[in-house]
């Protein structure tokens, strides 16, 4: 306390307890970077719409979420895109994601791969839409294409808009 001004104090330290079993520690010593991500979204959440200045900075515009996905599924995969879709009401959100559900509220979906020319790795991103889109998430929810896997996409990208 000896460092604070008026104001309170210009430093702090989030501690973060991962499990209701586990105790309280320094966050940014023991999170992933799947559960940093998370930790933002919830945040980020809390600010209940408002896009007026706290404490003298404008809200960011752009939000970049990598990893969110990182050990969750299902049910958790499904409210943290609902999150994130409430969220992206507000703000630009740039997501890094291997999870169909959340793929699927994304109003654009990019795909990075590798391939090697003369030697080289390349890394390309492209943009996918309409089949390709849903034969993407197909691939993601199963690893395959097939019938039953295209259905169950296009039903969660008709859900995801």
């Amino acid at each position: 306390r000896s460092d604070w001004s008026r104001q309170g104090s210009q430093r702090f330290e989030l501690l973060f307890r991962p499990t209701a079993a586990s105790s309280a520690r320094p966050l940014a010593k023991i999170a992933s970077g799947g559960e940093l991500s998370r930790v933002m979204l919830a945040l980020k959440s809390l600010d209940s719409g408002s896009d007026s200045p706290i404490a003298g900075h404008q809200l960011a515009e752009t939000l970049v979420f990598d990893e969110i996905d990182a050990g969750i599924g299902g049910a958790t995969a499904t409210v943290v895109a609902e999150r994130l879709r409430q969220l992206a009401s507000r703000h630009q959100l740039i997501l890094i994601t291997h999870l169909a559900q959340i793929a699927a509220i994304a109003d654009r979906h990019y795909v990075v791969s590798k391939q090697d020319v003369d030697g080289q790795t390349q890394t390309l991103i492209s943009e996918v839409s309409g089949d390709a889109r849903v034969a993407e998430i197909a691939r993601m929810l199963s690893g395959s294409t097939d019938e039953v896997a295209l259905q169950h996409a296009q039903t969660l990208l008709k859900a995801g808009q």
